[in-house]
């Protein structure tokens, strides 16, 4: 995912599913925020920044935790998520960028949405490492 038409992120930013473009680029993330098993973030950054995501992992399906793996250029975070809202933090240098996020189970959604998805992202924060 090439990010050369996005506009750089430099300073503080929160990001609503709604407001990403043209922030970030997604693969495998639908308009709503919900997400595949894999998913992709691409964007750009001009400094050290901290990635947040603020992620729903609904308590209305069967899968109780949720383990995650989340990949930038050169970090890798491990986390598990327990139903409700939780938030994910990866430390990312300068340049672009491509987070990925992979989930070890999916659920198939609430009637008549058909999709299998593994969480739904809510926000995006970006925040400069001091």
């Amino acid at each position: 995912m090439k990010t050369l038409n996005l506009l750089p992120i430099d300073s503080y930013f929160t990001l609503s599913i709604k407001s990403w473009h043209p922030y970030v680029k997604t693969k495998g993330v639908y308009e709503d925020g919900w997400c595949t098993q894999s998913c992709i973030l691409a964007f750009k950054i001009t400094c050290e920044m901290r990635l947040t995501l603020l992620v729903e992992f609904p308590g209305w399906q069967t899968v109780k935790l949720q383990k995650m793996k989340v990949v930038g250029k050169s970090t890798t975070v491990h986390d598990s998520l327990i139903q409700g809202t939780s938030k994910i933090e990866i430390d990312l240098f300068p340049g672009d960028q491509q987070v990925r996020l992979n989930a070890s189970e999916t659920f198939e959604m609430p009637s008549p949405d058909s999709r299998r998805c593994a969480l739904r992202i809510l926000e995006v924060e970006f925040s400069q490492i001091e």
